[in-house]
Formats: structure tokens, C-alpha cells, sequence
């Protein structure tokens, strides 16, 4: 990865997960708008080491960084986004084929052009103003 780019997403930096006193997942995220939905979101991602995938860390993770970024922006007059979005790779995808992911909550809202799946999650407390966000 470019320094350039490792600088960025390490500005963008949430949450990060340990285990055993090591470090072994960071999530990170901006907000855009998403090309599919047309809606500014917070665009999540995450990354777990190998030896720790498959094991539930990602989705606490998930959870609480939800939590914080939900509080975050509720918190705001007028929110820069109204939820978390997630792309989900195509490889990944149908490892869990659930409308809603029951730990998380994140709902299925489609596929991107790419092929991954979009999942979201809103923000309850963000409001629709006039019939838009």
C-alpha cells in the first residue's frame, strides 16, 4: 500500500481489536455518497488478522463501532451520514446469506455494480427532513 494511502486510512482509524494484549483487527471508515443508494453513509471496513478470522471478532467490532459512531452522529444538527455501509466482497458474500444479520443487525440492500453486497444499518435517533435525508 502507497504511504499516501496508509497515512489516509490511518486518520480514518475507529476502533481496533485486541486479543491476548496484540493487536489483530483495525476498522476504519469515511463518510460518502453511495453510488448504489444514492445516500450518505458511513463507508465501514475492517480488517481482522488471519489467525483471528472466523471467530466473532469482526462482528463485535462491528457492533461496537456502530455504537460510537451512531452516538456520534445523533449527536449532530445535521448528520453527515445517516447509517453505516458495508460492501461485502463477492468472495465473501455468500458466506452469510441472511437478509439480516442477526448479530449485527445490518440489513441486505443490494449489489454494487462490482458484484459485492451491500449491507446497512441506520442510525435511529437521524430523521428524514421534507421526504429526504
Amino acid at each position: 500500500m502507497p504511504p499516501e494511502i496508509a497515512a489516509q486510512r490511518a486518520s480514518q482509524v475507529i476502533c481496533h481489536g485486541m486479543f491476548d494484549n496484540q493487536l489483530i483487527g483495525i476498522a476504519s471508515g469515511y463518510v460518502n455518497v453511495s453510488e448504489s443508494l444514492k445516500q450518505p453513509y458511513f463507508q465501514y471496513r475492517t480488517f481482522i488478522s488471519n489467525a483471528h478470522r472466523h471467530k466473532g471478532h469482526a462482528s463485535k467490532m462491528l457492533l461496537r463501532s456502530f455504537e460510537g459512531l451512531s452516538d456520534f452522529f445523533c449527536r449532530q444538527e445535521n448528520p453527515a451520514a445517516i447509517g453505516v455501509l458495508l460492501e461485502i466482497p463477492p468472495t465473501l458474500a455468500p458466506l452469510n446469506d441472511h437478509l439480516v444479520w442477526p448479530e449485527t443487525q445490518f440489513h441486505f440492500a443490494g449489489v454494487a455494480d462490482g458484484g459485492s453486497h451491500l449491507r446497512v444499518r441506520y442510525f435511529e435517533q437521524v430523521k428524514m427532513k421534507g421526504g429526504k435525508v
